[in-house]
Formats: structure tokens, C-alpha cells, sequence
């Protein structure tokens, strides 16, 4: 099959999925609460949340950029910050093959020689990120564990509800999500642990020898400084707090009885789970499980997708600022040539 072919093939399949998602949680709207929910907002509240959202959209761009400088890739932060925006923007908006990350790493390349180290920065970055939002969710999860032996904050627990499947269901996710990281963590940065499975042997046999051993190079940079992923892990923590705080606040402004430690353990298994590109932007995918963790006797489908509506739609605001840097920087490739270059033709 046709390369192109296969990749339209691919994204109608992944388009069918978003709309069956977004039929499903259509289904159990009822829009006269929705627009309730959306016509009492406080918007003072919803400001800040804003606000929120905004500063971790900055913070990224710091943590991305001191991760940079680690391996000699000197930008300026504001170039950090106009290529988070870009990414942000494709991740948010634009169909198709043609990831976020992927355009970071393409137009990074620009300023270096090597399009391996600007690839696996991109990674390292985006493993962070992920790692910090699933710690988040397991640190609550724990203290909401050990509160509910205390049997008065069982009650308390018990009485805001989404205590039962829900929080099974999430521990269960953030537990596996939590043990595959620290297994792709543990291979990437330790050469002994890879030594022990024969995987430099292994991948010395294959085609693409030369490109990984360039990976593990770069990696070992990050393992010498292991000062500045700690120091990027706290920056991590602190970008996914003003998240789910953001979040939160937007929740708050429409008086949705949704408890504080919901959102802390919920939403970063949301956005987590919403990462795996099998729909485009997670369309569907995101909205479906806002309602199946957040709907509750007191809180209803109507008003949960009300909250999953604006917690996309502040995000793809402040991700407008993507579109200037596309239209006044160099014209955007295609996503076979950018795929081209960064596996490696015409550099390292």
C-alpha cells in the first residue's frame, strides 16, 4: 500500500474514533444544564484559572530550554518559548502526521548541527512530562489512601463521591503508566541495565546503528547531569500544579461540586491517557474520560463537558500565539520532509 495512502487511511480511522467518542458523550448531555453551567460562570474565577494555564505554558518553554543547554544547544529563551507555542499549536489544531514535538525538534534543528541531540531533548522533555503528571497523581492518590483509614475522612471521602470505581480505576492506570516510565527512564539513562539485556549488541546489528548510538550519547549527557533533571523534574511539578490548578479554577467558576484532591488525582491521568495519539489532538478522547471521572451524584455529564470545553478551549487560546510564529517564520515542510531530515538525511 501506497505510503500516502496508508497515512490518509490512518487518519480517517483515527477521525472515526474522535467523533464516535464525541457522539458518546453528546449523548448523555443535556443541554439545558450545559448551558446553564456555561451561563453562571464567574469569570473572575475563571480569569485566574486562565492565568493559570498561561503560566504553565511558560514554564514548559523554561524547563525545555535549560534541558537544551545541557546539550550545548544555545537558544535564546524566547526562541525556546516561540517553538513551545508552535508545537503547542500543531499539537492543538492541526490534523494529521505532523506532530508538536516532531516541528520543535525540525525547526531546533536550525540552530544545531545535530538533529539526534534536538529529537532526544524533545523526548527527554516530553518523558518529564509525563513522568511528573503521573507522580502527581500517584502522591495523591497515596494521601487520599492513607486519609481513608482515619474513619471520619473515610466519611468525608465517601460523601464528596467519585471515591469507589473511580478511584480503583485511577490507580490502577497511574500505576501502570508510573512503572512504564521508570522502565523507559531506567533503560534510557542506565548503561548498565542495558548492558545486562545485550541491547547495545542488539542494536548495533540494525540499520540504524549509528542514529541510536548518537541517542545514547546524548543520553549520557543527561545522566552526568542529573543535577539539572532533578531540577527540571521540580519545574515539571510545578507546571502540571498551575495545570490542574487552572483546571480547577475554571471548574470553580462554574460551581461544579467537584472536590480539590479529584482534580489533583484525575486530570493528569486525563491528559496522560489523552497523549496517546490515536485520535487527532485527543478530540473525544479527553471529553470522554472528563465524564467518566468526574460525573457523580452531585456533578452532572452536561456540566463535566461543559468544564472539558473550556479546560481545551483556553489551551488552543494561548496556543494562538503558534500561528504568528508559523506565518512570520521559515515556510512549514511537509510532513515527509520533515520525517526525512530528522531521521537523519543531510545530518547527524
Amino acid at each position: 500500500m501506497h505510503k500516502s495512502l496508508r497515512r490518509m487511511l490512518i487518519l480517517a480511522g483515527k477521525i472515526l474514533l474522535s467523533a464516535s467518542l464525541l457522539v458518546w458523550v453528546l449523548r448523555k448531555v443535556q443541554w439545558n444544564e450545559f448551558a446553564r453551567a456555561i451561563g453562571e460562570i464567574n469569570y473572575a474565577v475563571a480569569l485566574v484559572g486562565t492565568v493559570a494555564l498561561l503560566l504553565s505554558v511558560w514554564m514548559v518553554s523554561y524547563r525545555w530550554w535549560r534541558l537544551l543547554a545541557v546539550q550545548d544547544i544555545h537558544v535564546s529563551l524566547w526562541e525556546a518559548m516561540r517553538l513551545t507555542w508552535l508545537g503547542t499549536f500543531f499539537n492543538f489544531v492541526v490534523l494529521g502526521t505532523t506532530g508538536g514535538d516532531l516541528v520543535k525538534a525540525y525547526y531546533l534543528s536550525k540552530h544545531t548541527d545535530s538533529k539526534t541531540a534536538c529529537l532526544t531533548t524533545v523526548f527527554v522533555d516530553r518523558l518529564l512530562g509525563l513522568t511528573g503528571l503521573t507522580l502527581l497523581s500517584v502522591i495523591m492518590l497515596v494521601l487520599v489512601f492513607v486519609a481513608r483509614q482515619f474513619p471520619a475522612l473515610r466519611q468525608a471521602f465517601d460523601n464528596a463521591g467519585g471515591g469507589g470505581a473511580e478511584l480503583t480505576t485511577a490507580t490502577w492506570v497511574a500505576g501502570g503508566v508510573l512503572a512504564g516510565l521508570s522502565g523507559l527512564g531506567a533503560f534510557a539513562f542506565s548503561r548498565r541495565l542495558r548492558g545486562l539485556f545485550r541491547l547495545e549488541s542488539f542494536y548495533q546489528r540494525l540499520p540504524i546503528a549509528r542514529q541510536v548510538s548518537r541517542v545514547v550519547e546524548v543520553l549520557s549527557r543527561y545522566r552526568n547531569s542529573m543535577g539539572a533533571i532533578f531540577l527540571a523534574m521540580g519545574q515539571t511539578l510545578v507546571v502540571h500544579l498551575l495545570l490542574v490548578a487552572g483546571v480547577a479554577l475554571l471548574g470553580t467558576s462554574m460551581r461544579l461540586a467537584i472536590p480539590w484532591y479529584q482534580y489533583i488525582i484525575y486530570v493528569p491521568l486525563i491528559y496522560i491517557i489523552a497523549a496517546v495519539p490515536i485520535v487527532p489532538g485527543g478530540v473525544g478522547l479527553t471529553e470522554s474520560f472528563y465524564v467518566t471521572f468526574f460525573v457523580s451524584q452531585s456533578t452532572q455529564a452536561s456540566e463535566v463537558l461543559a468544564l472539558a470545553l473550556l479546560a481545551r478551549l483556553v489551551p488552543m487560546f494561548w496556543a494562538l500565539p503558534g500561528v504568528i510564529v508559523a506565518m512570520t517564520g521559515p515556510k512549514i515542510p511537509s510532513a515527509e520532509v520533515i520525517q526525512a531530515e530528522m531521521a537523519g538525511q543531510g545530518g547527524s
